[in-house]
């Protein structure tokens, strides 16, 4: 199920760009000029102070985006309770905790190809590089989201519920991922323009 709808986020970018791809190269020749223009007027070349840099179509795509990874994260936690989740709680923890992992690293190829340079989709779909960065760090921001609930959700078990932090932190995959966090936060942390303009 994480899986799957992990792959569906992943899904949601693919048709957003297979769809001005279509619109590129066969819907714009048979899209009536006044409707152009309303789209540019009021879409495209329209930013609000509140969109963080986005235009009004860029922000409905991160928007929609947005309430899919949330709904994605909410949705259909019907495991009962059996030898391995034997509380309600660490039921709901663990499910929450895999939920936000696996749809975090299912989005890692959409971020990756958006932040590229030399990016196929950009001729394929006519999206220009300045847009693809601002969908490269909207996704970011989501990736990070997801991690550090993933991270804390399992901070909050070792030192509570899973018999002592240093216990759970002499694990590989457990130091690894508090490293992973780590590094993606400050990735973050230096991609704001206050940051990169000093360096």
């Amino acid at each position: 199920m994480c899986q799957r709808l992990g792959w569906g986020c992943v899904g949601y970018w693919i048709g957003i760009l297979g769809i001005t791809g279509i619109y590129k190269y066969i819907g714009y020749r048979y899209t009536p000029q006044s409707f152009k223009g309303l789209l540019s007027k009021h879409l495209i070349w329209k930013s609000d102070w509140f969109l963080f840099g986005l235009n009004r179509l860029e922000a409905l795509v991160c928007f929609f985006s947005f309430v899919m990874v949330l709904l994605c994260c909410c949705i259909n936690y019907s495991l009962e309770l059996n030898a391995y989740l034997t509380t309600q709680y660490f039921l709901i923890i663990d499910l929450i905790n895999f939920r936000t992992d696996i749809i975090a690293f299912s989005l890692m190829p959409v971020l990756y190809m958006m932040g590229i340079r030399n990016n196929p989709f950009q001729l394929l779909t006519g999206v220009s590089h300045h847009s693809m960065i601002k969908y490269h760090k909207f996704i970011a921001g989501i990736f990070f989201i997801l991690a550090l609930v993933h991270s804390v959700i399992w901070t909050h078990y070792a030192i509570v519920l899973g018999g002592g932090y240093a216990v759970w932190a002499a694990d590989a995959y457990f130091y690894w991922g508090i490293i992973g966090t780590i590094v993606a936060g400050l990735m973050i942390l230096q991609s704001f323009s206050l940051f990169r303009n000093y360096m």
